[in-house]
């Protein structure tokens, strides 16, 4: 999560619909030099671009900052919260999670009309090769179904409509 917590403004690239993560201050990656590219998801860019409208956020602020203004450190108790919000229960989530849904996810989508390959999937994770991927997601390519973007499906409408 310290890649989350240590986002910047300015490694958000909403021109461009990417988010970089850099060596910086508080982040590290394996070497300095090192940028990982990730998509802006298109549902994501209107929230954070709000976001970051509604507290006055500049280039080099944190986009999600602790009260203090510092590097969040732990965010269980607000995790915890937004699950109870969803009536998710909270023994088999945790934040390792959400990295197993982005790669799950990320491998049924399209890249400029072709599908997401393991290699990209293991980049943007910063993976050296394809080989843990191959092992815990290797089935998800048997699927498919692909898409430009991330559909996501609001459980509770669903109930209701039916």
């Amino acid at each position: 999560m310290e890649e989350v917590f240590s986002l910047q403004v300015s490694e958000v690239d909403f021109e461009n619909n990417e988010v970089h993560f850099v060596h910086n201050g508080r982040r590290r990656l394996k070497k300095e030099f090192h940028v990982r590219t990730i998509p802006l998801w298109p549902q994501l860019k209107p929230i954070l671009q709000a976001h970051i409208k509604k507290h006055g956020l500049r280039r080099g602020d944190l986009i999600f900052p602790a009260e203090n203004g510092g590097m969040l450190q732990d965010a269980r108790g607000s995790l915890d919260a937004a699950l109870a919000l969803g009536e998710v229960d909270p023994t088999n989530v945790n934040f390792h999670s959400f990295r197993h849904t982005y790669a799950t996810v990320r491998l049924q989508t399209l890249d400029h009309g072709a599908p997401v390959t393991m290699f990209t999937v293991a980049r943007e994770l910063g993976h050296q090769g394809v080989g843990e991927l191959e092992k815990r997601y290797g089935h998800i390519l048997k699927r498919p179904t692909r898409s430009e973007g991330v559909e996501y499906v609001d459980r509770k409408g669903q109930q209701e409509e039916a």
